[in-house]
C-alpha cells in the first residue's frame, strides 16, 4: 500500500517537472535587435535645436541687418533712409493692403483708449505723473529706432516685462525706420488703477495688460503668454 503511494507521488512530481520544462521552452522569444534609420539616429544623437531666447534690452538699438536671436549692441548706426526701406510686409493672403476704412472693428478701441487725451495730447509731464502716482514697473523709450528701457522697483510678474520689450524690439526690426518715437510707462499688475470718475484733467497715461469700464489704463497685449 505504502509503496503504491510513493510511486504515485513520484510520478506526479516527475510530470510536474516535465510540464514546467516544456512551458519554459515554448515561452522563449528571440531577442529584439534595435534598428535605427540614419535620420532617426542623427536626431537621436544630436537632439532638437534650441530655440533662441529673447535678447537683453537695456539700451539697445536696431538694425535691418540683425537677426532676432542676436543681442543688439547700443552703438549702432541710425535707421536706414526712406529710400532704403523695404516694401511693406505682404498680407497673408497675398492681396493688397486694405484701406483704413476696412480696418477690423476692434481697431476703434485704439481711439477709445486714447480718447482722454484727444484734445490736450500727451505731455512729458503727464507721463512723469504716471510714474509719481502709480509706481509703474518699467518705461520703454524709442528714439530714432533705438529701444531703451528703465526699470523701477521690483521686477514684473513672470516674464511680462521681458516679452513686452522683446515684442516692441521685433516691430523695430520688422519695420526699420517706421516705428515713431515712443515714451511708454508700464505697470505689470492685473488690477487697473487709473480711475475715470470725477477727473478734471487728462489722466496720466499708464499701460497695463488689463482694463475695465471704470478705469482709463491703456490696454496692451500680454505677449508673455507665449513666453512662459
Amino acid at each position: 500500500m505504502s509503496g503504491g503511494v510513493y510511486a504515485f507521488f513520484a510520478a506526479l512530481v516527475a510530470g510536474a517537472l516535465v510540464s514546467a520544462c516544456w512551458m519554459s521552452a515554448s515561452a522563449r522569444v528571440a531577442p529584439i535587435t534595435p534598428v535605427a534609420t540614419p535620420t532617426i539616429a542623427h536626431y537621436a544623437s544630436t537632439g532638437p535645436e534650441q530655440a533662441p531666447g529673447p535678447p537683453r534690452f537695456i539700451g539697445v538699438g536696431t538694425s535691418r541687418n540683425q537677426t532676432p536671436s542676436t543681442a543688439v549692441p547700443a552703438n549702432l548706426a541710425p535707421p536706414p533712409l526712406d529710400n532704403q526701406l523695404p516694401p511693406p510686409a505682404p498680407s497673408p493672403s497675398g492681396a493688397a493692403s486694405p484701406s483704413s476704412r476696412d480696418c477690423p472693428a476692434y481697431f476703434r478701441w485704439i481711439h477709445e483708449d486714447l480718447r482722454p487725451w484727444h484734445h490736450t495730447g500727451i505731455t512729458l509731464d503727464a507721463v512723469e505723473g504716471a510714474r509719481r502716482r502709480y509706481a509703474p514697473k518699467f518705461r520703454v523709450t524709442v528714439v530714432s529706432g533705438r529701444l531703451c528701457v528703465a526699470r523701477y522697483g521690483r521686477r514684473c510678474f513672470q516674464t511680462r516685462d521681458v516679452f513686452t520689450q522683446w515684442g516692441i524690439l521685433q516691430l523695430l526690426r520688422r519695420y526699420p525706420g517706421r516705428v515713431p518715437d515712443l515714451d511708454l510707462m508700464f505697470d505689470c499688475e492685473d488690477r487697473p488703477v487709473v480711475d475715470a470718475v470725477d477727473r478734471q484733467q487728462p489722466p496720466p497715461p499708464l499701460f497695463r495688460y488689463c482694463g475695465s469700464e471704470t478705469t482709463l489704463d491703456i490696454a496692451f497685449p500680454d505677449w508673455s503668454f507665449w513666453g512662459w
